[in-house]
């Protein structure tokens, strides 16, 4: 039995010996069905997922239960990320993270309301010793929402007692999958200035992303460093919701040559990601190689095309098998030959990917997002500061005035002179670019450094200074403005003609709602962006707790049980992060039916 054999059938098995465990935990949603909507490790922006997502009808307000005997080691509550998060620990050292929720069972809700009085603000984060909130198997622990993301979901984390995330499916929490995963598109690349695919400097692959591949791939002619990439989705039940495949193999001429299994994670390796997929404008794919610096547990393998010589003359098979974890196996081949003048039968598949003929120690492809064939250049201020030698260029940029009136109309944002664009081969993971630009001495304290999106410019840190000196610090590669927020922010005008109803009858009598409905206030800033920490409100002349739903920009009032009907005043008040502020008062008309 070959190796790429063995590890199929050990793929295979420990995914059947996973979707058919028996589990003596609890299911923690009150759903019917059991959809996915995300799973273990698939990509965010800068990080993995940790858990997974259960899809819940798009709406709130389903029980979510412990699932199973232990006590509440911690409750989170952030305008972003989790928002509203539940921590349970049991007897074994694990720990499930219940987050997105909208209303916890009372007795934690109201641990939750004194410690918000007592901070004076929405956002809180309690800890709690073994034993001291002890809840059984079975519990509600609240009701599930959609805090601190964009849609109706439960999101839900298994953690070892090291409090690594480890993926539920594989701990427990198994939903029936019996579709394969779908491989819609292969690419190879050059991996360096002397890479070539069909005798050319550009990309060529086979499929159009859109209808799955299968069995013989065709030819593919190579000379010099190569990469390939594949993009590939995994579907668990016919909501068709696009997952990641648990296990992906590559293998050459039956040799394992890579191998990627998500099983587990660690926080501090969230920034391995870039190092994962491939961003082109098509959609993302995965590398089928491992990069050197991807310590991720279940990486296996090497950059093995950087070098086809090695593989020795003629034509050579190269076998992408994708596994999900019910066992669900797609797999495909194709043929590579080693010979630059050879016949293949991919076509041009391009990722605006170019190379400057200079570099001759780019081993690892990572597109630019333009052509910028002969301007990248090594640059060895930039590969001090980001730790290693990285072909790039810091080039300066200026906006049009077409980009500068854009930017004042649609975002309220004046261009202040400054714009750099920051290319690069090669960024390393983590790597922080530190300027010191000439800003000058007048700059304005509400002046930010700001970076181009496909939707406009975002913003990305305040000016800080330093001594004598201003710093801008870079994260990646881009372009890069400094620019003044001069429009405040946005606050809607509340409910229809003020009017205020009670709340109606709670679903489950652990979860007691609020008295009176939750009003929703419009509450935004195309510029710098709302600063959650500014949002502020008084009820009658008193200080109000709210609570800030960044994600759909807006802020959530809660009025107090004790309040009687009739007309009471409401003053609401936030900033953006270039400190203009928005304040306004409303007249409301708490009405008893």
């Amino acid at each position: 039995m070959t190796r790429a054999i063995a590890l199929l059938f050990s793929c295979l098995v420990t995914a059947a010996a996973t979707a058919g465990a028996e589990t003596d935990l609890c299911w923690p949603l009150d759903l019917g069905t059991r959809y996915l909507t995300s799973n273990f490790m698939e990509h965010r922006p800068g990080r993995f997922h940790a858990g997974i997502d259960f899809k819940t009808d798009s709406r709130g307000g389903f029980p979510a239960r412990a699932v199973a005997d232990g006590w509440i080691s911690r409750i989170r509550f952030t305008p972003g990320g989790y928002g509203k998060a539940l921590y349970l620990r049991t007897e074994d050292g694990s720990t499930y993270v219940y987050a997105h929720l909208e209303r916890l069972a009372d007795p934690l809700r109201e641990l939750v309301e004194k410690a918000q009085r007592r901070r004076g603000h929405w956002d809180v984060s309690l800890q709690f010793p073994p034993d001291l909130h002890r809840v059984r198997q079975g519990d509600v622990l609240a009701l599930t929402g959609q805090s601190g993301t964009s849609g109706p979901h439960l999101h839900f984390e298994v953690r070892d007692r090291t409090n690594r995330p480890l993926d539920p499916l594989a701990h427990g929490f198994a939903v029936l999958d019996t579709i394969a995963p779908l491989v819609l598109k292969v690419r190879a690349h050059p991996g360096g200035p002397r890479g070539r695919v069909h005798g050319t400097s550009s990309a060529h692959g086979v499929g159009d992303g859109v209808v799955p591949l299968s069995g013989n791939l065709g030819t593919v002619a190579v000379s010099g460093p190569i990469a390939f990439s594949a993009r590939i989705v995994e579907l668990s039940d016919l909501k068709a919701h696009r997952l990641e495949p648990w296990c992906v193999r590559v293998t050459l001429d039956d040799s394992l040559v890579f191998s990627s299994r998500n099983d587990r994670l660690a926080f501090h390796q969230n920034d391995r990601s870039a190092l994962v997929w491939l961003e082109t404008e098509e959609g993302r794919e995965r590398w089928l190689q491992r990069h050197r610096d991807n310590d991720l547990d279940g990486r296996d393998g090497q950059l093995w095309g950087d070098d086809p010589v090695r593989w020795g003359p003629g034509p050579h098979i190269v076998r992408l098998a994708a596994t999900d974890r019910a066992g669900n196996t797609t797999e495909v081949h194709w043929t590579v030959v080693v010979d630059e003048t050879a016949v293949g039968d991919w076509i041009p598949a391009p990722v605006r990917v170019s190379f400057a003929p200079s570099i001759e120690d780019v081993t690892w492809l990572d597109p630019f997002q333009g052509e910028h064939l002969g301007e990248v250049i090594p640059l060895d201020t930039l590969a001090v500061r980001l730790g290693r030698r990285v072909p790039a260029v810091i080039r300066t940029s200026t906006l049009t005035a077409t980009e500068r009136g854009r930017a004042l109309r649609a975002q309220g944002l004046e261009d202040l002179g400054w714009s750099v664009e920051v290319l690069a081969a090669a960024w390393p993971r983590g790597g922080m670019l530190e300027l010191s630009p000439d800003w000058g001495d007048s700059l304005s304290q509400d002046a930010g450094l700001y970076v181009e999106t496909r939707s406009g410019w975002r913003f990305q840190a305040p000016a800080v200074r330093r001594g004598d000196s201003w710093r801008a610090d870079l994260p990646g590669q881009g372009r890069f403005a400094l620019m003044r927020d001069v429009q405040a922010p946005y606050l809607g005008p509340g409910p229809e003609e003020g009017l205020v109803t009670p709340s109606g009858p709670g679903v489950t009598p652990e979860v007691s709602p609020p008295r009176w409905s939750v009003v929703m206030f419009r509450l935004e800033d195309l510029g710098s962006g709302i600063d959650p920490a500014t949002i502020g409100a008084r009820w009658n002349g008193e200080i109000l707790i709210v609570e800030p739903d960044m994600p759909r920009q807006r802020v959530l009032v809660t009025f107090p049980d004790d309040t009687s009907p009739g007309l009471h005043s409401l003053e609401l008040w936030s900033a953006d992060r270039g400190s203009r502020v928005v304040e306004r008062i409303y007249e409301l008309d708490l009405v008893a039916e």
